[in-house]
């Protein structure tokens, strides 16, 4: 399942983003840690044309176990970035599996208050 992510602009600074993230992931999963480095920006393209975005990975290695018997948690991670340099309309986040065939993500825009 792909992650839940809301963007919106930070009502208390100028220039900063608060982000919440919905994540689905193994309890079992081996060397889990996040990828937060979004200085970097990418071209991603999606139904309206390509877009530019900064990426968020979340990165695992898949359990030992077999898959149909994996047990998931819910997971919610919450934090505010400051933009340097200009500005994105959007974020990627996205898992990045050990199996390639398997790794998938969101693209989120900032939301609208």
């Amino acid at each position: 399942m792909s992650p839940l992510v809301s963007l919106r602009k930070s009502a208390d600074f100028y220039d900063c983003y608060d982000v919440r993230m919905h994540l689905y992931l193994p309890d079992h999963a081996r060397n889990l840690h996040l990828d937060e480095d979004i200085s970097q920006a990418g071209i991603v393209d999606i139904e309206n044309g390509p877009i530019e975005v900064r990426e968020i990975n979340i990165i695992y290695d898949t359990p030992e176990i077999k898959p149909e018997i994996y047990a998931y948690s819910l997971w919610e991670i919450s934090f505010r970035y400051f933009v340097e340099g200009r500005e994105l309309p959007a974020i990627r986040v996205r898992y990045i599996i050990d199996d390639p065939e398997t790794t998938h993500g969101t693209v989120t825009s900032v939301e609208k208050t």
